[in-house]
C-alpha cells in the first residue's frame, strides 16, 4: 500500500507538470499569434494601388501622321 501513495504522488506531480507545460504552450501561442499582427499591421502600404482612375483619352484620325 506503501509504493501505491508514492506512485499516486508521482501521478499528481506529473499531472502538475503537464499543466504547466500545456498552459505555457497556449501562452507562447497567443504571444506569438499578437507578433505576427503586429508585424502584418506594421508592414508598409502594398506599391499595387486598388484604386482605379479614369482617364480621357481622345485622338483625331482625320490628322496625318507624318508632317
Amino acid at each position: 500500500m506503501h509504493v501505491l501513495t508514492f506512485i499516486q504522488e508521482d501521478v499528481l506531480h506529473l499531472v502538475e507538470i503537464s499543466d504547466e507545460i500545456r498552459r505555457k504552450r497556449k501562452s507562447r501561442i497567443r504571444e506569438i499569434e499578437i507578433e505576427r499582427k503586429s508585424i502584418h499591421d506594421s508592414r508598409p502600404a502594398s506599391a499595387y494601388d486598388d484604386r482605379f482612375y479614369e482617364h480621357e483619352v481622345s485622338f483625331d484620325s482625320r490628322r496625318s501622321r507624318y508632317r
